[in-house]
């Protein structure tokens, strides 16, 4: 009675807290995090922090398993067909449309690779699922509207200030995450997995970098 008492996880237990949790870090982080930038000046600290303490930390309250390495692609064919679909048409319409916009150097592309693509592309869902499953926990379409809520305010807040792109092209990125997220969430819903959501999402972030150019040095500095 006593050890099953111990083992309780009350964040788990209590909704109301969950979801209090969830739309905090919806509407606050997005904030914090550019205020954040703006005293530091060093944009990989800060999603270091954001990956610490949103993906990591909060993984912690929900559930003590991180959601890697337990594929099950029987279970999702459509939606990988679509994410392929939705990551063919991006690239076309970014290439199509801008052609390789930027020659990095070996050095940036190294820096590249590290601190924007990988680290962005292999936590970015992890993030995601975590608001899902605390603003979710009772209703899934709240969960699917912070979800929206909080990648629109990440780029336009964060990302924003070291992707190189116009307002209409920053549009299409947004509209193009947004639709990797929702079906990288319905992935999580079916498999409790986000492997192969992260390398969507690795995907993409090469195709913003070669197709828009991303300010490494502004990133890092």
């Amino acid at each position: 009675m006593n050890i099953k008492s111990k083992n309780t996880n009350p964040i788990k237990q209590n909704l109301r807290l969950k979801e209090y949790i969830g739309w905090c870090t919806v509407f606050l982080f997005p904030f914090a995090l550019l205020g954040l930038f703006e005293t530091t000046g060093i944009g990989v600290v800060v999603v270091l922090i954001y990956i610490a303490i949103n993906g990591f930390f909060l993984r912690r309250l929900i559930d003590h398993k991180v959601p890697y390495f337990n594929l099950k692609l029987k279970d999702i064919h459509n939606e990988i067909f679509m994410a392929c679909i939705v990551l063919f048409a991006g690239a076309f319409i970014m290439f199509g449309k801008l052609g390789a916009q930027k020659n990095y150097s070996y050095e940036e592309i190294l820096l590249l690779v590290i601190f924007f693509v990988l680290l962005k592309g292999i936590f970015e869902q992890l993030i995601t699922i975590n608001i899902f499953d605390l603003v979710g926990c009772k209703i899934k379409l709240p969960g699917y509207i912070a979800i929206i809520i909080n990648t629109i305010l990440m780029y336009v807040l964060f990302w924003d200030k070291f992707i190189v792109a116009s307002t209409l092209n920053r549009t299409i990125i947004i509209i193009i995450q947004l639709v990797i997220t929702l079906i990288s969430t319905n992935i999580f819903c079916k498999t409790k997995d986000i492997t192969i959501c992260a390398l969507f999402q690795i995907l993409f972030n090469v195709i913003i970098v070669l197709s828009f150019g991303f300010n490494i040095h502004l990133y890092l500095a």
